[in-house]
């Protein structure tokens, strides 16, 4: 969570097919990151990290994200701006 996806084309392509190979399917993904976070860095590190989640999402074939809203409680207001920004984007 809260991190770069470390996952490269190749290990994705990798899983991909191993699941198919298996007759697994994969249901959804569930990345937590800092997209409605009221610190500007880090919101924008989050969304170029769910740019990333959502190419490797649509290369395994899954059709669902599942998340958290991950602002500041105790910030809603700066937080529900962070998360429209992110949106924007």
């Amino acid at each position: 969570f809260f991190n770069h996806p470390r996952a490269d084309d190749a290990l994705v392509a990798k899983f991909r097919k191993a699941c198919a190979d298996a007759g697994v399917g994969i249901a959804s993904v569930l990345p937590v990151l800092r997209w409605s976070g009221p610190d500007e860095d880090a919101r924008e590190a989050a969304v170029r990290n769910w740019k990333r989640v959502v190419q490797i999402t649509v290369d395994l074939g899954v059709n669902v994200i599942n998340t958290e809203f991950s602002g500041r409680p105790e910030k809603a207001e700066e937080s529900e701006r962070a998360f429209f920004r992110s949106m924007e984007e």
